[in-house]
């Protein structure tokens, strides 16, 4: 299930949208995550620090070129060395700067640990919560060109055999729906206080791995958003 919001939001304030959710249990971090620990250091106003570096090939006693990659670097060396008579080296120069900003999310994944969740936070392919041993939920959040912003829920259950309406809808609508919503409520609070962010467009299927593909009822649509109005404690 995907939900675009037509709302733009400059890098700065999605790097401070990152703090704001981050302080709510909701981590926006990198799809390549090996465990489930928050480092306070990927968040917040801090004093960054970045390196550059700038690789001289010397031949024969004189500069000849330069390369950003040590790499690149190795490469043109390795390649004199063997086909040449020259005298090679390399001559490293590195620039350290620091510069106070807010701290970019490292990805468009999240690791969740908000009050009452539903699901158990782990680290599959990709940061997810599992509901028991065969449905998962991986939660997204992408600022998209900084003129939309898409969150986006996939729920898998891994079956032997074909399952019924009621069955799916038990296990990938009901079980996942409380975080669903909740997550919901915390990012549309968050994000509304940079501007309005008004009702999203849903993109919702189900997928089987027989590469069929039906859409979401209307029903299910309408019980993922009310979702979000039980997780802040209101009815529609």
């Amino acid at each position: 299930m995907k939900m675009n919001y037509d709302i733009a939001l400059t890098p700065n304030e999605w790097a401070m949208i990152s703090n704001d959710l981050h302080g709510e249990g909701l981590h926006l971090v990198s799809k390549w995550r090996y465990n489930n620990k928050v480092h306070e250091e990927e968040y917040g106003f801090r004093t960054v620090e970045s390196k550059s570096s700038i690789h001289t090939i010397v031949i024969d006693g004189q500069h000849a070129l330069t390369t950003r990659f040590a790499s690149d670097a190795d490469k043109i060396i390795q390649e004199l060395q063997t086909n040449t008579n020259f005298e090679v080296s390399v001559v490293t120069d590195t620039t350290i700067s620091t510069e106070d900003k807010w701290v970019n999310p490292l990805g468009e994944y999240f690791l969740l640990d908000y009050e009452n969740i539903v699901g158990i936070q782990q680290i599959g392919t990709t940061p997810e919560l599992l509901y028991n041993e065969e449905v998962r939920m991986v939660t997204t959040l992408l600022n998209k060109n900084n003129t939309e912003v898409q969150l986006q829920f996939i729920i898998t259950w891994e079956t032997d055999g074909i399952q019924t309406k009621g069955c799916i809808e038990e296990l990938c609508v009901n079980m996942p729906l409380p975080d669903i919503g909740t997550i919901q409520h915390l990012i549309e609070t968050t994000i509304s206080n940079y501007g309005d962010i008004g009702e999203p467009l849903i993109e919702c299927y189900f997928d089987a791995k027989t590469d069929s593909r039906s859409e979401c009822t209307p029903d299910i649509v309408a019980r993922t958003r009310s979702a979000r109005l039980v997780a802040r404690g209101e009815e529609e």
